[in-house]
């Protein structure tokens, strides 16, 4: 996937900016839009969408949904503020987020405003695309991006290219997550030869994601074999996991936790296809692999 870095999104904003400038003189102000400054041409432009899916989601956050048509609602999640970029920088984005108390969630996007506000002598203006940033005090969902625009009167505003991104809550128990990015954990055996991988849990359809649903499997992992010891009346504790968003079984993406008996660092992590939103998260006891 193609990534765009905030000043090649910036220019690309101001272009598109400056193009619908140019398609209609607000001086004149015609009753009826041009053929290019349209809520439908805005709505096909490649540029929006190409910065809205070339972006990732920063460290601490994970991506709910990209490059929808259709901005969080006030009305589906307490709404906190916004502000407006100057550019498509998902990384201001989480900044303002992470500084804002209460925020769970932020949504970015592009917004198809008039120039000015339409009148009964000038209903339908020439349009312009901002950048907007807004916070909310829950978890956002894709189903809770119900806005998508108004009619001031003949002026269509209209969203694209949003993305929302969550704030990974915390984890009770366990020391702070390690940022993986698109990379996955593949721990090698111990040192004694045995495997410390105790499968998986995958959680489709289960809302936001949250790594507290891992940290429970874990827990159900280690319960389980406590009641259950091998032969030789051992049984493997659950103390790390990686989880992560990726495809699965064809359908929407889902969040995948790999259980572990040991915690790995980064140094066993290697870029798998697919994901994103790579984390891991050992218990505060946990400690390095070592040898018993």
């Amino acid at each position: 996937m193609q990534r765009y870095t905030p000043f090649t999104l910036l220019l690309w904003s101001l272009t598109a900016t400056a193009m619908s400038s140019l398609k209609r003189d607000n001086s004149h102000c015609s009753v009826q839009p041009s053929s290019d400054d349209t809520a439908d041409a805005f709505l096909a432009n490649t540029i929006l969408s190409d910065a809205a899916t070339g972006a990732i989601a920063p460290e601490g956050y994970v991506s709910e949904f990209i490059n929808l048509q259709a901005a969080v609602s006030a009305t589906s999640l307490p709404y906190l503020t916004f502000t407006t970029l100057s550019s498509y920088d998902v990384a201001s984005c989480a900044k303002f987020c992470h500084s804002t108390t209460g925020c769970k969630s932020f949504n970015i996007y592009f917004e198809r405003d008039p120039r000015m506000a339409p009148t009964t002598t000038c209903s339908n203006p020439s349009s312009r695309a901002i950048i907007k940033c807004a916070l909310f005090a829950k978890p956002s969902t894709k189903s809770s991006a119900t806005n998508t625009g108004q009619y001031q009167l003949d002026f269509h505003l209209v969203i694209a290219g949003s993305n929302a991104y969550n704030a990974l809550p915390p984890v009770p128990g366990y020391s702070a997550p390690l940022y993986l990015n698109t990379r996955t954990i593949h721990a090698p055996l111990d040192c004694k030869g045995h495997n410390t991988y105790m499968g998986h849990q995958v959680f489709e359809n289960h809302g936001a994601f949250d790594p507290n649903l891992c940290a429970q499997a874990c827990a159900d992992k280690t319960a389980y074999n406590l009641a259950h010891p091998d032969a030789s009346g051992h049984s493997q504790m659950c103390r790390f996991f990686n989880t992560y968003v990726v495809p699965y079984g064809g359908k929407q993406a889902a969040q995948w936790c790999a259980l572990y008996n040991v915690s790995w660092t980064a140094e066993q992590a290697s870029v798998a296809q697919g994901v994103s939103s790579s984390y891991a998260y050992a218990q505060s006891s946990g400690g390095p692999a070592t040898c018993m």
